[in-house]
């Protein structure tokens, strides 16, 4: 029973895929089909350009703050006196 289901699932998909490969309109346009002459195709790829770099842009600002935090934290932390020393260094001017 399971097995019928399954070929026939892999029957359909394949019929579907064959059929939509068939149709003319399956193909695309000058982008899809990839005229580098066409403005389509130029600002597509100007697009994607941009949306890569604004993505590795935003990761990298999210990898970079914790990072930023943790030195930010450690040169605090060398500041401000333990409090042992601020009490002796009063006593002893």
């Amino acid at each position: 029973m399971r097995r019928r289901r399954t070929l026939r699932g892999l029957g359909v998909s394949a019929a579907m895929a064959f059929g939509g490969l068939s149709v003319d309109g399956a193909w695309g346009c000058s982008v899809c089909g990839g005229d580098p002459a066409s403005p389509l195709t130029q600002g597509a790829l100007s697009g994607v350009l941009f949306m890569v770099i604004l993505t590795y842009a935003v990761v990298l600002g999210l990898a970079a703050a914790p990072i930023l935090w943790a030195v930010r934290s450690r040169r605090l932390r060398r500041r401000q006196p333990r409090e042992g020393e601020a009490e002796a260094g009063k006593e002893n001017p």
